[in-house]
Protein backbone atom coordinates (compact mmCIF):
# COMPACT_ATOMS: atom_id res chain seq x y z
CA UNK A 1 0.00 0.00 0.00
CA UNK A 2 1.07 3.62 -0.49
CA UNK A 3 2.45 5.33 2.55
CA UNK A 4 0.68 8.38 3.99
CA UNK A 5 3.09 10.99 5.24
CA UNK A 6 2.80 12.95 8.47
CA UNK A 7 1.80 16.09 6.55
CA UNK A 8 -0.98 14.25 4.74
CA UNK A 9 -2.65 13.56 8.08
CA UNK A 10 -3.36 17.29 8.27
CA UNK A 11 -4.06 18.03 4.60
CA UNK A 12 -6.94 15.56 4.55
CA UNK A 13 -10.27 16.55 6.13
CA UNK A 14 -9.53 14.81 9.44
CA UNK A 15 -8.21 17.36 11.95
CA UNK A 16 -6.33 15.54 14.69
CA UNK A 17 -6.08 18.75 16.71
CA UNK A 18 -9.82 18.74 17.40
CA UNK A 19 -10.63 15.31 18.77
CA UNK A 20 -10.68 13.58 22.14
CA UNK A 21 -9.13 10.53 20.48
CA UNK A 22 -9.17 7.53 22.83
CA UNK A 23 -9.78 9.47 26.06
CA UNK A 24 -12.81 7.29 26.81
CA UNK A 25 -10.68 4.12 26.87
CA UNK A 26 -10.76 1.59 29.68
CA UNK A 27 -7.23 0.47 28.72
CA UNK A 28 -4.97 3.05 30.34
CA UNK A 29 -2.10 2.64 27.89
CA UNK A 30 -4.43 3.45 24.99
CA UNK A 31 -6.19 6.32 26.79
CA UNK A 32 -2.80 7.95 27.46
CA UNK A 33 -1.52 7.55 23.90
CA UNK A 34 -1.43 10.63 21.67
CA UNK A 35 -3.95 10.53 18.85
CA UNK A 36 -1.20 10.97 16.23
CA UNK A 37 0.41 7.74 17.48
CA UNK A 38 -2.91 5.89 17.35
CA UNK A 39 -3.45 7.27 13.84
CA UNK A 40 -0.13 5.80 12.71
CA UNK A 41 -0.95 2.42 14.25
CA UNK A 42 -4.28 2.39 12.43
CA UNK A 43 -2.69 3.46 9.13
CA UNK A 44 -0.08 0.71 9.44
CA UNK A 45 -2.92 -1.81 8.93
CA UNK A 46 -5.06 0.25 6.54
CA UNK A 47 -6.36 -1.73 3.52
CA UNK A 48 -4.44 -1.09 0.29
CA UNK A 49 -7.53 -0.36 -1.87
CA UNK A 50 -8.47 2.51 0.48
CA UNK A 51 -5.24 4.51 0.40
CA UNK A 52 -7.12 7.75 -0.29
CA UNK A 53 -8.90 7.44 3.05
CA UNK A 54 -7.85 7.46 6.69
CA UNK A 55 -9.34 7.12 10.20
CA UNK A 56 -11.71 10.01 10.90
CA UNK A 57 -12.07 10.82 14.60
CA UNK A 58 -15.15 12.55 15.96
CA UNK A 59 -14.77 16.27 16.60
CA UNK A 60 -14.65 17.65 20.14
CA UNK A 61 -15.46 21.23 19.11
CA UNK A 62 -18.11 22.58 21.52
CA UNK A 63 -18.35 19.12 23.10
CA UNK A 64 -19.92 17.76 19.91
CA UNK A 65 -18.73 14.19 20.49
CA UNK A 66 -19.97 14.02 24.11
CA UNK A 67 -23.45 15.24 23.14
CA UNK A 68 -23.96 12.50 20.56
CA UNK A 69 -26.12 9.58 21.74
CA UNK A 70 -24.67 6.15 20.94
CA UNK A 71 -25.96 2.64 21.61
CA UNK A 72 -24.34 -0.72 22.24
CA UNK A 73 -26.15 -4.07 22.39
CA UNK A 74 -24.59 -6.48 24.86
CA UNK A 75 -25.37 -9.74 26.68
CA UNK A 76 -23.76 -8.55 29.93
CA UNK A 77 -25.75 -6.76 32.61
CA UNK A 78 -25.01 -3.49 34.42
CA UNK A 79 -23.38 -5.23 37.40
CA UNK A 80 -20.44 -5.75 35.04
CA UNK A 81 -20.72 -2.86 32.61
CA UNK A 82 -21.59 -0.05 35.06
CA UNK A 83 -18.67 -1.24 37.19
CA UNK A 84 -16.00 -1.99 34.56
CA UNK A 85 -17.18 -0.32 31.36
CA UNK A 86 -16.72 -1.83 27.91
CA UNK A 87 -13.21 -3.20 27.55
CA UNK A 88 -11.70 -5.08 24.61
CA UNK A 89 -12.02 -8.84 25.09
CA UNK A 90 -8.34 -9.17 25.89
CA UNK A 91 -7.15 -6.08 27.78
CA UNK A 92 -3.48 -6.17 26.71
CA UNK A 93 -1.61 -3.22 28.18
CA UNK A 94 1.07 -3.03 25.46
CA UNK A 95 -0.55 -1.20 22.54
CA UNK A 96 1.91 -2.71 20.06
CA UNK A 97 0.55 -6.22 20.66
CA UNK A 98 -2.94 -5.37 19.41
CA UNK A 99 -4.06 -5.90 15.83
CA UNK A 100 -4.91 -2.37 14.65
CA UNK A 101 -6.75 -3.39 11.47
CA UNK A 102 -9.96 -1.38 11.83
CA UNK A 103 -11.32 -2.71 8.53
CA UNK A 104 -10.96 -6.35 9.61
CA UNK A 105 -12.59 -5.52 12.94
CA UNK A 106 -15.59 -3.89 11.25
CA UNK A 107 -15.89 -6.98 9.03
CA UNK A 108 -15.62 -9.28 12.12
CA UNK A 109 -12.54 -11.00 10.68
CA UNK A 110 -10.20 -10.39 13.60
CA UNK A 111 -8.86 -12.80 16.22
CA UNK A 112 -10.72 -12.17 19.49
CA UNK A 113 -7.66 -12.04 21.74
CA UNK A 114 -6.01 -9.14 19.85
CA UNK A 115 -8.91 -6.77 19.29
CA UNK A 116 -8.33 -3.25 20.71
CA UNK A 117 -11.75 -1.91 19.67
CA UNK A 118 -15.27 -1.63 21.10
CA UNK A 119 -18.15 -0.93 18.72
CA UNK A 120 -21.23 1.29 19.10
CA UNK A 121 -23.94 2.48 16.73
CA UNK A 122 -25.19 6.04 16.18
CA UNK A 123 -28.99 6.50 15.97
CA UNK A 124 -30.24 9.23 13.64
CA UNK A 125 -33.48 11.20 13.39
CA UNK A 126 -35.31 11.10 10.05
CA UNK A 127 -37.43 13.83 8.41
CA UNK A 128 -40.55 12.64 10.28
CA UNK A 129 -38.84 12.95 13.65
CA UNK A 130 -38.45 9.18 14.13
CA UNK A 131 -35.29 7.81 15.68
CA UNK A 132 -33.84 5.24 13.28
CA UNK A 133 -31.21 2.91 14.73
CA UNK A 134 -29.34 -0.22 13.77
CA UNK A 135 -30.83 -3.20 15.61
CA UNK A 136 -29.72 -6.86 15.64
CA UNK A 137 -32.16 -9.33 14.12
CA UNK A 138 -34.73 -10.80 16.54
CA UNK A 139 -32.87 -14.09 17.00
CA UNK A 140 -29.53 -12.27 17.37
CA UNK A 141 -30.58 -9.52 19.78
CA UNK A 142 -29.22 -8.98 23.30
CA UNK A 143 -30.89 -8.54 26.67
CA UNK A 144 -29.25 -5.16 27.29
CA UNK A 145 -29.08 -1.97 25.19
CA UNK A 146 -26.65 0.58 26.65
CA UNK A 147 -26.89 4.35 26.08
CA UNK A 148 -23.51 6.09 25.77
CA UNK A 149 -22.26 9.68 25.65
CA UNK A 150 -18.47 9.37 25.34
CA UNK A 151 -15.59 11.52 24.09
CA UNK A 152 -13.59 10.64 21.00
CA UNK A 153 -14.07 7.54 18.89
CA UNK A 154 -13.69 6.84 15.17
CA UNK A 155 -16.51 7.40 12.66
CA UNK A 156 -16.30 4.22 10.56
CA UNK A 157 -18.46 5.39 7.64
CA UNK A 158 -16.57 8.67 7.27
CA UNK A 159 -13.27 6.81 7.56
CA UNK A 160 -13.93 4.24 4.83
CA UNK A 161 -16.30 6.32 2.69
CA UNK A 162 -17.80 4.27 -0.13
CA UNK A 163 -15.60 1.38 0.97
CA UNK A 164 -17.39 1.05 4.34
CA UNK A 165 -18.45 -2.62 4.52
CA UNK A 166 -21.61 -2.14 6.63
CA UNK A 167 -22.70 1.51 6.29
CA UNK A 168 -26.17 0.82 7.69
CA UNK A 169 -24.63 0.13 11.10
CA UNK A 170 -23.48 3.76 11.45
CA UNK A 171 -20.63 2.49 13.57
CA UNK A 172 -18.56 4.56 15.98
CA UNK A 173 -15.59 2.54 17.23
CA UNK A 174 -13.64 3.25 20.41
CA UNK A 175 -9.99 2.14 20.64
CA UNK A 176 -9.39 0.85 24.17
CA UNK A 177 -13.10 0.66 25.04
CA UNK A 178 -15.44 2.94 27.01
CA UNK A 179 -15.19 3.71 30.72
CA UNK A 180 -18.35 3.33 32.88
CA UNK A 181 -18.78 7.03 33.65
CA UNK A 182 -19.69 7.61 29.98
CA UNK A 183 -22.61 5.13 30.07
CA UNK A 184 -25.84 6.87 31.12
CA UNK A 185 -28.43 4.08 31.16
CA UNK A 186 -29.36 0.63 29.92
CA UNK A 187 -32.60 -0.82 28.64
CA UNK A 188 -33.22 -4.36 29.84
CA UNK A 189 -35.41 -6.29 27.42
CA UNK A 190 -36.77 -9.82 27.06
CA UNK A 191 -37.94 -11.88 24.11
CA UNK A 192 -41.69 -12.38 23.77
CA UNK A 193 -41.41 -15.75 22.06
CA UNK A 194 -45.07 -16.17 20.97
CA UNK A 195 -44.95 -12.80 19.20
CA UNK A 196 -41.26 -13.10 18.26
CA UNK A 197 -40.38 -9.60 19.44
CA UNK A 198 -38.36 -7.99 22.20
CA UNK A 199 -40.16 -6.11 25.01
CA UNK A 200 -38.80 -3.50 27.40
CA UNK A 201 -38.60 -4.75 31.01
CA UNK A 202 -37.04 -1.75 32.76
CA UNK A 203 -34.57 1.07 32.39
CA UNK A 204 -31.58 1.12 34.74
CA UNK A 205 -29.79 4.42 35.40
CA UNK A 206 -26.06 4.65 36.04
CA UNK A 207 -25.66 7.02 39.04
CA UNK A 208 -21.97 7.51 38.22
CA UNK A 209 -22.59 8.86 34.72
CA UNK A 210 -20.76 12.11 33.94
CA UNK A 211 -22.06 13.99 30.91
CA UNK A 212 -22.75 17.38 29.39
CA UNK A 213 -25.50 19.56 30.88
CA UNK A 214 -27.79 19.72 27.82
CA UNK A 215 -28.16 16.06 26.83
CA UNK A 216 -31.49 14.77 25.48
CA UNK A 217 -33.84 13.15 27.98
CA UNK A 218 -33.77 9.39 28.49
CA UNK A 219 -36.64 7.89 26.49
CA UNK A 220 -38.98 6.36 29.08
CA UNK A 221 -42.42 5.09 27.97
CA UNK A 222 -45.36 5.45 30.37
CA UNK A 223 -45.55 2.64 32.90
CA UNK A 224 -41.90 1.61 32.52
CA UNK A 225 -40.03 0.73 35.70
CA UNK A 226 -37.00 2.96 36.15
CA UNK A 227 -34.40 2.00 38.75
CA UNK A 228 -31.05 3.42 39.75
CA UNK A 229 -28.26 0.87 39.66
CA UNK A 230 -26.91 -0.07 43.07
CA UNK A 231 -24.47 -2.99 43.45
CA UNK A 232 -25.89 -3.77 46.91
CA UNK A 233 -29.38 -4.55 45.61
CA UNK A 234 -28.80 -5.16 41.92
CA UNK A 235 -29.99 -8.77 42.27
CA UNK A 236 -33.50 -7.43 42.85
CA UNK A 237 -33.55 -6.41 39.21
CA UNK A 238 -30.89 -8.46 37.42
CA UNK A 239 -30.95 -12.15 38.25
CA UNK A 240 -27.46 -12.79 36.91
CA UNK A 241 -24.89 -11.24 34.66
CA UNK A 242 -24.41 -13.25 31.51
CA UNK A 243 -21.41 -13.86 29.32
CA UNK A 244 -21.76 -13.34 25.59
CA UNK A 245 -23.96 -15.94 23.88
CA UNK A 246 -21.06 -16.92 21.62
CA UNK A 247 -17.67 -15.61 20.62
CA UNK A 248 -19.25 -13.05 18.30
CA UNK A 249 -19.50 -9.48 19.51
CA UNK A 250 -23.25 -8.66 19.65
CA UNK A 251 -22.51 -5.60 17.52
CA UNK A 252 -21.17 -7.90 14.77
CA UNK A 253 -24.29 -10.05 14.50
CA UNK A 254 -26.74 -9.61 11.59
CA UNK A 255 -29.08 -6.63 11.90
CA UNK A 256 -30.79 -3.77 10.08
CA UNK A 257 -32.03 -0.20 10.47
CA UNK A 258 -35.33 0.09 12.34
CA UNK A 259 -37.33 2.80 14.15
CA UNK A 260 -36.72 2.98 17.90
CA UNK A 261 -39.72 1.04 19.26
CA UNK A 262 -39.87 3.18 22.42
CA UNK A 263 -39.87 6.61 20.75
CA UNK A 264 -43.58 6.59 19.92
CA UNK A 265 -44.90 9.34 22.20
CA UNK A 266 -42.42 11.74 23.83
CA UNK A 267 -45.23 13.27 25.94
CA UNK A 268 -45.88 10.10 27.97
CA UNK A 269 -45.46 10.34 31.75
CA UNK A 270 -42.09 9.27 33.16
CA UNK A 271 -42.19 6.57 35.80
CA UNK A 272 -40.16 6.80 38.97
CA UNK A 273 -39.75 3.65 41.08
CA UNK A 274 -41.82 3.21 44.24
CA UNK A 275 -39.90 4.40 47.28
CA UNK A 276 -39.28 7.22 49.75
CA UNK A 277 -38.56 10.71 48.45
CA UNK A 278 -38.31 14.37 49.33
CA UNK A 279 -40.23 16.84 47.14
CA UNK A 280 -38.05 19.93 46.62
CA UNK A 281 -39.03 23.24 45.06
CA UNK A 282 -37.34 24.11 41.77
CA UNK A 283 -37.11 27.70 43.05
CA UNK A 284 -34.91 26.71 46.00
CA UNK A 285 -33.58 23.17 46.42
CA UNK A 286 -33.40 23.66 50.19
CA UNK A 287 -37.19 24.17 50.39
CA UNK A 288 -39.26 20.98 50.63
CA UNK A 289 -42.88 19.97 51.14
CA UNK A 290 -43.55 19.47 54.84
CA UNK A 291 -46.42 17.59 56.47
CA UNK A 292 -47.32 16.82 60.07
CA UNK A 293 -48.46 13.95 62.25
CA UNK A 294 -52.09 14.58 61.44
CA UNK A 295 -54.32 16.17 58.82
CA UNK A 296 -53.00 19.73 58.87
CA UNK A 297 -52.39 21.45 55.54
CA UNK A 298 -49.08 20.97 53.76
CA UNK A 299 -46.55 23.80 53.72
CA UNK A 300 -43.06 24.64 52.51
CA UNK A 301 -40.15 24.47 54.95
CA UNK A 302 -36.37 24.50 55.02
CA UNK A 303 -34.98 21.00 54.55
CA UNK A 304 -34.22 19.26 57.85
CA UNK A 305 -34.56 15.65 56.59
CA UNK A 306 -37.14 14.85 59.27
CA UNK A 307 -39.88 12.26 58.68
CA UNK A 308 -42.52 14.94 58.08
CA UNK A 309 -40.57 15.86 54.93
CA UNK A 310 -40.35 12.34 53.54
CA UNK A 311 -43.01 10.90 51.23
CA UNK A 312 -43.57 7.38 49.95
CA UNK A 313 -44.57 7.15 46.28
CA UNK A 314 -46.69 4.11 45.36
CA UNK A 315 -47.71 3.57 41.74
CA UNK A 316 -51.15 2.23 40.79
CA UNK A 317 -50.86 0.57 37.37
CA UNK A 318 -54.61 0.73 36.78
CA UNK A 319 -54.89 4.46 37.43
CA UNK A 320 -51.41 5.11 36.00
CA UNK A 321 -50.87 7.47 38.90
CA UNK A 322 -49.26 7.62 42.35
CA UNK A 323 -50.43 7.89 45.89
CA UNK A 324 -48.04 10.13 47.82
CA UNK A 325 -47.98 8.93 51.42
CA UNK A 326 -46.51 10.59 54.51
CA UNK A 327 -43.84 8.41 56.13
CA UNK A 328 -44.75 10.05 59.45
CA UNK A 329 -48.54 9.58 59.47
CA UNK A 330 -49.20 7.09 56.65
CA UNK A 331 -51.79 9.54 55.25
CA UNK A 332 -51.98 10.33 51.52
CA UNK A 333 -51.79 13.80 49.95
CA UNK A 334 -55.23 14.82 48.63
CA UNK A 335 -56.75 17.78 46.81
CA UNK A 336 -60.27 17.77 48.22
CA UNK A 337 -62.05 19.41 46.50
CA UNK A 338 -59.88 19.32 43.33
CA UNK A 339 -60.28 23.04 42.62
CA UNK A 340 -57.78 25.78 41.98
CA UNK A 341 -56.65 27.29 45.29
CA UNK A 342 -57.44 24.24 47.45
CA UNK A 343 -54.81 23.75 50.15
CA UNK A 344 -53.37 20.24 50.05
CA UNK A 345 -53.41 18.06 53.13
CA UNK A 346 -52.82 14.44 54.14
CA UNK A 347 -55.88 12.22 54.75
CA UNK A 348 -56.55 8.56 55.43
CA UNK A 349 -56.01 6.19 52.51
CA UNK A 350 -58.56 6.88 49.79
CA UNK A 351 -59.44 5.37 46.45
CA UNK A 352 -60.74 8.68 45.10
CA UNK A 353 -58.97 10.24 42.13
CA UNK A 354 -58.22 13.41 44.12
CA UNK A 355 -55.81 11.27 46.19
CA UNK A 356 -53.73 10.24 43.14
CA UNK A 357 -51.09 12.15 41.22
CA UNK A 358 -49.58 11.88 37.75
CA UNK A 359 -45.83 12.48 37.86
CA UNK A 360 -44.86 14.26 34.63
CA UNK A 361 -41.26 15.12 33.81
CA UNK A 362 -40.78 18.55 32.23
CA UNK A 363 -38.19 19.33 29.57
CA UNK A 364 -35.89 20.90 32.18
CA UNK A 365 -35.74 17.67 34.23
CA UNK A 366 -38.08 18.79 37.02
CA UNK A 367 -41.46 17.17 37.67
CA UNK A 368 -45.02 18.42 37.76
CA UNK A 369 -47.52 16.63 39.99
CA UNK A 370 -50.94 16.61 38.30
CA UNK A 371 -54.02 15.69 40.30
CA UNK A 372 -55.82 12.73 38.73
CA UNK A 373 -59.26 14.22 39.43
CA UNK A 374 -58.40 17.19 37.19
CA UNK A 375 -55.09 16.90 35.33
CA UNK A 376 -55.25 20.57 34.30
CA UNK A 377 -54.34 21.37 37.91
CA UNK A 378 -51.01 20.74 39.62
CA UNK A 379 -49.23 20.93 42.96
CA UNK A 380 -48.19 24.56 43.47
CA UNK A 381 -46.11 26.64 45.91
CA UNK A 382 -48.47 29.51 46.71
CA UNK A 383 -47.26 32.83 45.25
CA UNK A 384 -43.82 31.26 44.58
CA UNK A 385 -43.01 32.12 48.21
CA UNK A 386 -40.13 30.05 49.62
CA UNK A 387 -40.58 31.26 53.21
CA UNK A 388 -41.31 28.67 55.89
CA UNK A 389 -45.01 27.80 56.35
CA UNK A 390 -46.07 28.87 52.82
CA UNK A 391 -49.09 26.69 51.88
CA UNK A 392 -48.91 24.03 49.18
CA UNK A 393 -51.99 24.22 47.01
CA UNK A 394 -53.68 22.87 43.87
CA UNK A 395 -53.62 25.39 41.05
CA UNK A 396 -54.20 25.73 37.32
CA UNK A 397 -51.15 24.60 35.39
CA UNK A 398 -49.18 27.65 34.27
CA UNK A 399 -45.75 26.03 33.85
CA UNK A 400 -43.99 28.29 36.35
CA UNK A 401 -41.21 27.19 38.70
CA UNK A 402 -43.70 27.30 41.57
CA UNK A 403 -45.24 24.18 39.99
CA UNK A 404 -42.02 22.28 39.30
CA UNK A 405 -40.33 19.97 41.78
CA UNK A 406 -37.35 17.69 42.06
CA UNK A 407 -38.20 14.29 43.53
CA UNK A 408 -35.13 13.02 45.39
CA UNK A 409 -34.82 9.47 46.68
CA UNK A 410 -33.97 9.07 50.39
CA UNK A 411 -34.40 5.36 51.15
CA UNK A 412 -31.57 4.08 48.93
CA UNK A 413 -28.03 5.43 48.47
CA UNK A 414 -27.81 8.16 45.87
CA UNK A 415 -24.41 6.83 44.83
CA UNK A 416 -23.10 3.27 45.39
CA UNK A 417 -20.48 2.55 48.01
CA UNK A 418 -17.01 2.79 46.56
CA UNK A 419 -13.93 4.95 46.09
CA UNK A 420 -14.42 8.38 44.53
CA UNK A 421 -12.77 11.70 43.83
CA UNK A 422 -14.66 14.86 44.84
CA UNK A 423 -14.05 17.88 42.60
CA UNK A 424 -15.56 21.35 42.82
CA UNK A 425 -18.16 22.41 40.25
CA UNK A 426 -16.05 25.54 39.79
CA UNK A 427 -13.16 23.50 38.31
CA UNK A 428 -13.31 19.73 37.82
CA UNK A 429 -9.50 19.52 37.95
CA UNK A 430 -9.52 20.73 41.56
CA UNK A 431 -10.34 18.01 44.10
CA UNK A 432 -10.65 17.47 47.83
CA UNK A 433 -7.31 16.49 49.34
CA UNK A 434 -6.56 15.46 52.92
CA UNK A 435 -3.74 15.75 55.36
CA UNK A 436 -4.02 14.06 58.75
CA UNK A 437 -6.13 16.85 60.27
CA UNK A 438 -7.87 18.93 57.57
CA UNK A 439 -9.37 18.79 54.11
CA UNK A 440 -8.51 21.30 51.39
CA UNK A 441 -8.73 21.87 47.64
CA UNK A 442 -5.81 20.82 45.48
CA UNK A 443 -4.94 20.16 41.87
CA UNK A 444 -5.86 16.60 40.87
CA UNK A 445 -2.72 14.45 41.14
CA UNK A 446 -4.24 10.93 41.41
CA UNK A 447 -2.87 10.55 44.94
CA UNK A 448 -4.66 8.42 47.55
CA UNK A 449 -4.99 11.54 49.71
CA UNK A 450 -7.47 12.62 47.01
CA UNK A 451 -9.42 9.33 47.05
CA UNK A 452 -12.48 9.07 49.30
CA UNK A 453 -14.22 5.84 50.31
CA UNK A 454 -18.00 6.21 50.67
CA UNK A 455 -19.73 3.79 53.08
CA UNK A 456 -23.51 3.96 53.49
CA UNK A 457 -25.41 3.40 56.74
CA UNK A 458 -28.90 2.10 55.89
CA UNK A 459 -30.28 3.05 59.31
CA UNK A 460 -29.01 6.61 59.30
CA UNK A 461 -29.53 7.01 55.53
CA UNK A 462 -26.19 8.76 55.40
CA UNK A 463 -22.55 8.13 54.50
CA UNK A 464 -19.25 8.00 56.25
CA UNK A 465 -16.63 9.42 53.89
CA UNK A 466 -13.16 7.96 54.58
CA UNK A 467 -9.87 9.19 53.24
CA UNK A 468 -8.13 6.40 51.34
CA UNK A 469 -4.72 7.36 52.72
CA UNK A 470 -5.19 7.77 56.48
CA UNK A 471 -6.53 4.65 58.18
CA UNK A 472 -9.92 5.03 59.92
CA UNK A 473 -9.95 8.77 59.22
CA UNK A 474 -12.49 10.73 57.24
CA UNK A 475 -14.65 13.84 57.05
CA UNK A 476 -15.75 14.92 60.53
CA UNK A 477 -18.05 17.80 61.47
CA UNK A 478 -16.75 20.04 64.26
CA UNK A 479 -18.93 23.17 64.43
CA UNK A 480 -20.57 25.85 62.31
CA UNK A 481 -18.49 27.97 59.92
CA UNK A 482 -15.20 26.23 60.70
CA UNK A 483 -12.86 23.99 58.75
CA UNK A 484 -14.03 20.46 58.03
CA UNK A 485 -11.66 18.20 59.92
CA UNK A 486 -10.12 14.83 59.08
CA UNK A 487 -10.48 12.67 62.16
CA UNK A 488 -11.12 9.13 63.38
CA UNK A 489 -14.65 8.31 62.19
CA UNK A 490 -14.66 4.69 63.38
CA UNK A 491 -15.69 5.87 66.83
CA UNK A 492 -17.76 3.35 68.82
CA UNK A 493 -20.57 5.77 69.77
CA UNK A 494 -23.53 4.99 67.43
CA UNK A 495 -25.35 8.16 68.54
CA UNK A 496 -22.55 10.47 67.39
CA UNK A 497 -23.71 11.89 64.05
CA UNK A 498 -20.64 14.04 63.38
CA UNK A 499 -19.02 11.50 61.00
CA UNK A 500 -22.15 11.16 58.83
CA UNK A 501 -23.03 13.06 55.67
CA UNK A 502 -26.13 13.16 53.46
CA UNK A 503 -25.58 13.33 49.70
CA UNK A 504 -28.07 15.40 47.69
CA UNK A 505 -28.17 16.26 43.99
CA UNK A 506 -28.98 19.67 42.50
CA UNK A 507 -30.80 18.94 39.26
CA UNK A 508 -30.57 22.44 37.80
CA UNK A 509 -26.84 22.97 38.32
CA UNK A 510 -25.81 19.34 38.04
CA UNK A 511 -23.79 18.84 41.21
CA UNK A 512 -23.82 17.07 44.57
CA UNK A 513 -24.37 18.77 47.94
CA UNK A 514 -22.72 17.12 50.98
CA UNK A 515 -24.75 17.93 54.11
CA UNK A 516 -23.83 17.22 57.74
CA UNK A 517 -26.23 14.80 59.43
CA UNK A 518 -25.24 16.30 62.80
CA UNK A 519 -26.17 19.85 61.76
CA UNK A 520 -28.50 19.79 58.76
CA UNK A 521 -28.02 23.50 58.07
CA UNK A 522 -24.31 22.94 57.34
CA UNK A 523 -22.69 21.63 54.14
CA UNK A 524 -19.22 21.33 52.63
CA UNK A 525 -18.30 24.79 51.37
CA UNK A 526 -15.29 25.99 49.36
CA UNK A 527 -13.98 29.06 51.20
CA UNK A 528 -14.32 32.24 49.16
CA UNK A 529 -15.10 30.24 46.00
CA UNK A 530 -11.33 30.14 45.47
CA UNK A 531 -9.89 27.32 43.37
CA UNK A 532 -6.33 27.98 44.53
CA UNK A 533 -4.40 25.03 45.92
CA UNK A 534 -4.80 24.58 49.71
CA UNK A 535 -8.08 26.51 49.89
CA UNK A 536 -9.84 25.26 53.06
CA UNK A 537 -13.14 23.38 53.00
CA UNK A 538 -15.58 24.71 55.58
CA UNK A 539 -18.80 23.70 57.27
CA UNK A 540 -21.17 26.46 56.19
CA UNK A 541 -24.87 27.28 55.98
CA UNK A 542 -26.48 25.80 52.87
CA UNK A 543 -27.12 28.13 49.92
CA UNK A 544 -26.65 25.82 46.88
CA UNK A 545 -24.09 28.15 45.31
CA UNK A 546 -21.53 26.46 43.07
CA UNK A 547 -18.87 26.57 45.78
CA UNK A 548 -21.12 24.11 47.68
CA UNK A 549 -21.65 21.75 44.74
CA UNK A 550 -19.32 18.90 43.86
CA UNK A 551 -18.64 16.31 41.19
CA UNK A 552 -18.37 12.81 42.65
CA UNK A 553 -16.66 10.48 40.17
CA UNK A 554 -15.25 6.94 40.51
CA UNK A 555 -11.56 7.07 41.34
CA UNK A 556 -9.06 5.62 38.89
CA UNK A 557 -7.08 4.56 42.01
CA UNK A 558 -3.68 5.13 40.43
CA UNK A 559 -2.33 7.18 43.30
CA UNK A 560 0.31 6.70 45.91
Amino acid sequence: MNKITHNEFYTNYNNLDHTNGAKAAVITSIANTAVIVLQRLLMSRWPAPLTNSEPIWRSNINGEDQRERLLRYDDRGPDIIFRDGFAPNSPIQSIGRYDWSLFEYVCAFMTEDRIPFVSTTRPEVNAEGQIIQWTPNVDENSEFVYEIFAPGGIDVNRSFGEGSPYPEQREITFPGGIRPEFIRSVRQQRLNEPENRWELVRIIINPNFIGEDDLPDIIIPEGTEVVQWNPQNASKHIKEDKIQKDNIDPMKRPGSLKPDPLKDDPKNPRRIPDGEYQIKSSIDQNVVINGSNGQSNLYAYQNNHKDEQIWRFEYNKYKKAYQIISVLSNYVIVANPPKSGTSLRPENQTGEDYGYWRVIQADDGYYQLKNLADTSKVMDLRNSNIQNMTPIQLYDNNGTKAQKWSIDVVDTPLIPEGTYTISTKLNYKKVLDANDTNVMLYNSMNFHTQDWVFKYDVNKKAYKIYTKYFQNKGLFYQKENTNVSVDNIDIPDPDNLRPYWIIEYDLEQGGYLIRSLFNLTQVLHLQGSSTDDRTPILNYVVNFNKNQLWNIAPSQEKGK
